[in-house]
């Protein structure tokens, strides 16, 4: 995962607090669907990934196409003023597009996805912070 700190307004840090990686295979076959990758939780501070990668999964998948990656997001903090501030999210579950129309993963090999964060914070103390994503994932 990678994030450049674009559009956090007031904030210094943002946490996320993952769940339930899933990827889609995509085969025209009966093998398509959702396929769990990673049950556990965990967090991520977005600050610690500027320019930086952090291993979150690793699973090994069977061969075939791949096109979206999704996990659920069970909490956001941000750090505005060395406080820690509760943020929302419009949706809770992250639908994260494989770009160049996903990745053919071939048995005995390993392949790597990069989910690039370009994350906004919105709002304010008084009106609520927001966490917008704007994510994709790209073969690394």
């Amino acid at each position: 995962m990678r994030d450049p700190p674009r559009n956090w307004g007031d904030a210094s840090n943002i946490y996320i607090h993952y769940s339930a990686f899933e990827i889609h295979r995509a085969d025209s076959n009966e093998k398509s669907g959702w396929m769990t990758a990673l049950s556990e939780d965990g967090w991520i501070d977005l600050s610690t990934v500027i320019d930086v990668e952090k291993t979150m999964v690793d699973a090994r998948l069977e061969p075939g196409r791949y096109n979206i990656i999704r996990f659920e997001i069970l909490e956001v903090k941000i750090t505005v003023d060395n406080l820690n501030k509760t943020a929302s999210v419009a949706s809770n579950k992250l639908n994260i597009p494989i770009m160049d129309g996903g990745i053919t993963l071939s048995g005995g090999r390993t392949s790597e996805l990069v989910i690039d964060f370009e994350t906004t914070v919105a709002g304010s103390e008084k009106s609520g912070y927001r966490l917008i994503p704007n994510v994709k994932a790209i073969q690394g």
